[in-house]
């Protein structure tokens, strides 16, 4: 009786260890919620750094092919888009491509080209990993402080021939100019090779945007430079100069109201003669 009186007792003992109480449940949760509360933020912060490292990485892979191009092209710059209208032209048809596909073509870069224009690579040296199928914050002329641009979709599918198949090069950035004109900007839609500026024109190469977060060309408008990154909120864009730099902005930098003002895009415009 003793025996069996002694192995009850410790069954009691130890069930009253293992017991949790409501109030100790309680402070457990409310433990776990603020050490999620605490992580959270710092986790969000660091993945918001990767991104910027890897889009700014990008761009500076991007850069490097702009700048190899005019070495073996007597000096020229690529150009945005070849015209598919007007005018007579003199540029081989082996050039009329995007300014993506003409560095891919020219083997100065490579990245994926799928045949479905909607198969989004999940990984391309032309895409800014926060601006992925979304629509951006960006700054607008007339609107304060910042609005949502919905034409503003990124990325864009350009389409690429290969060997008589058609495939496509989805692209997140944009580039330095404009449509139809390219007079003092670096980059155009040319009918002729004589309308293409060398890369000898771009003087103030420190100065001067060559890539940014963004669509297509900005075409004179503020709306088509993204303001994909921070850590907080949507308010900067990666930009990268002709010198190769690669600066994270405050996108209202680049807001303009007068798109026939020869201010327009300071950092954007070549002032050359």
């Amino acid at each position: 009786m003793n025996v069996v009186s002694f192995e009850s007792g410790t069954r009691n003992r130890h069930t009253s260890v293992q017991a949790f109480t409501l109030i100790e449940m309680l402070v457990v949760i409310a433990i776990i919620a603020l050490l999620v509360s605490l992580i959270f933020p710092a986790v969000t912060s660091t993945l918001q750094r990767a991104r910027i490292t890897q889009c700014q990485s990008n761009q500076s892979q991007i850069a490097k092919a702009m700048l190899q191009y005019p070495i073996d092209h007597n000096g020229r710059l690529p150009f945005a888009e070849v015209r598919t209208s007007g005018g007579s032209r003199t540029i081989d048809a082996t050039e009329r491509d995007h300014w993506a596909a003409v560095l891919i073509r020219n083997e100065y870069i490579s990245a994926p080209t799928p045949e479905d224009e909607d198969a989004i690579p999940a990984n391309s040296v032309f895409l800014c990993p926060a601006g992925l199928n979304d629509t951006h914050s960006t700054i607008t002329p007339g609107d304060s402080p910042w609005t949502t641009n919905e034409n503003a979709h990124s990325p864009r599918a350009y389409p690429f021939d290969e060997d008589g198949v058609t495939k496509y090069i989805h692209v997140g950035y944009g580039i330095n100019s404009t449509n139809p004109s390219h007079r003092g900007w670096p980059f155009g839609m040319p009918r002729r090779l004589t309308d293409v500026y060398t890369l000898s024109a771009v003087s103030l190469a420190s100065r001067t945007v060559m890539i940014y977060d963004g669509k297509w060309m900005h075409n004179r408008n503020s709306n088509r430079i993204f303001a994909r990154h921070s850590s907080s909120s949507r308010r900067k864009s990666v930009i990268t100069f002709f010198d190769g730099s690669v600066q994270v902005l405050d996108t209202q930098l680049f807001n303009v109201e007068d798109g026939n003002s020869r201010d327009l895009f300071p950092r954007f415009r070549l002032y050359s003669p």
